[in-house]
């Protein structure tokens, strides 16, 4: 498995990039739907006198077949404890299987925040106006000044501050304190309680969000690659099949690729609330950035025509991803847009077939303008030259996939050059 990691105190246990393994039995990330997580460490004596600490720390994984699984370790110690190490691979395998199954455990919390006002969690609802019901009923109000809400270890407690032997008699909303456990899925509700009423402890600080690059990648050409099949009006299949091809999309590398196309046809995002994010998260891979303009470029050719609106949403989606002009030049030659209908067809500008239009257009691809001198168009070429260079995308970590679509930009990059020195185009 590639980029495995196997908890030394618990052999049976290897987790990877996709999934963990126990006990010869692989499992997906993306099937967590809960994990339950105690630990306790009793200091041990005698009249008085320390004999050392017992380690008791239970794990359970729940999938969504409904199976829960037991993580255990090996060798016990005394009071039928753990051995520290067994303890410390516990802590171990519940950080990681935490962190990259939060975003996926999340999910229904946040949509149920987001239809209904609030978020159920282990028999009550928190709602966004700081109020606790349980099964139906209000029975506590956070920003209440007699209300004390802290938490404990593995739960969360909310009492009434009780003022002298009057107001113990005197009826209250509910008659003994709340106590909401936290042995499952403790990092979602504090993530979800400071979402919805902003309330947190400095001591137990909610989780960030783990970003999945590899998902975040696929799901944004997904929904951007269904946004531009419609937005002439009609999604062409070999638009789809197009999308699939360049992007090496299948069941492995996105599951629900149909749901998340079919939806994003529904909804019609914007261009901005598709792409920000990935614009953002990959704002240091300029080359992935310009490939994935190129693949959505194939896919608005791949039904024969480029019409304006398709155009136009490409043009936006190059803003959005702080890729110039000559970045969308260069992404529409890569993708096999003939030289002779570009020239006829573009609306950016290039207008004629022209000795000096195609210079014009040679230098838009090395992202210069009219003018520039020749040392300008040398220098443009090697730093674009040394951006896709295959070596230069290895040493990146860039997959080969990936450097083989940057190849065809570097194509494109080499001829523009070619054309321009054999043009003398420093007079241009």
């Amino acid at each position: 498995m590639e980029n495995s990691k196997d908890i030394q105190p618990l052999p049976e246990l290897w987790i990877n990039d996709d999934g963990f393994s126990w006990r010869g039995s692989h499992h997906q990330h993306v099937d967590i739907t809960s994990i339950r997580f105690t630990a306790t460490v009793t200091q041990n004596s005698i009249n008085g006198i320390p004999t050392g600490k017992t380690y008791q720390a239970l794990l359970s994984v729940k999938l969504h077949s409904g199976t829960t699984i037991s993580l255990t370790g090996p060798g016990r110690a005394i009071r039928s404890g753990l051995k520290k190490e067994t303890f410390e691979g516990l802590l171990q395998a519940n950080a990681i299987l935490s962190h990259v199954s939060l975003v996926q455990r999340l999910k229904p919390m946040e949509n149920e925040l987001a239809t209904k006002g609030f978020f159920s969690f282990s028999g009550h609802q928190f709602n966004k106006s700081r109020e606790v019901f349980r099964g139906g009923q209000l029975v506590a109000k956070l920003d209440n000044p007699d209300v004390s809400f802290f938490k404990e270890s593995f739960s969360v407690v909310i009492s009434r501050k009780k003022k002298g032997l009057g107001a113990k008699l005197i009826g209250t909303m509910f008659n003994d304190d709340i106590r909401v456990s936290l042995e499952w899925d403790q990092d979602c509700f504090l993530y979800m309680l400071k979402l919805a009423t902003g309330y947190s402890w400095q001591d137990s600080p909610p989780p960030e969000k783990p970003i999945n690059r590899k998902a975040l990648y696929y799901q944004t050409v997904v929904r951007f690659g269904a946004s531009l099949a419609i937005a002439d009006g009609t999604a062409d299949a070999r638009e789809l099949a197009q999308l699939r091809r360049f992007f090496e999309i299948d069941t492995e590398t996105l599951p629900d690729a149909a749901r998340l196309f079919n939806e994003e046809l529904r909804i019609r995002s914007s261009v901005e609330d598709i792409l920000s994010e990935f614009a953002q998260i990959f704002a240091d891979a300029v080359q992935l950035r310009e490939t994935f303009l190129v693949g959505m470029c194939t896919v608005a050719l791949a039904d024969g025509h480029l019409d304006d609106s398709e155009l136009r949403k490409l043009r936006l989606a190059a803003s959005v991803l702080r890729l110039g002009e000559g970045s969308l030049v260069r992404a529409f030659l890569a993708a096999g847009f003939d030289f002779e209908t570009f020239m006829r067809d573009n609306r950016s500008g290039a207008g004629s077939t022209s000795k000096s239009g195609r210079i014009s257009l040679e230098l838009k691809i090395l992202g210069l303008k009219p003018g520039a001198t020749r040392d300008q168009v040398r220098m443009a070429y090697l730093e674009l030259a040394k951006r896709y260079h295959p070596d230069i995308l290895r040493g990146q970590g860039l997959p080969e996939n990936e450097i083989a679509k940057a190849e065809a930009i570097l194509k494109r990059i080499n001829a523009a050059y070619e054309h321009l020195t054999r043009s003398n185009a420093s007079t241009a």
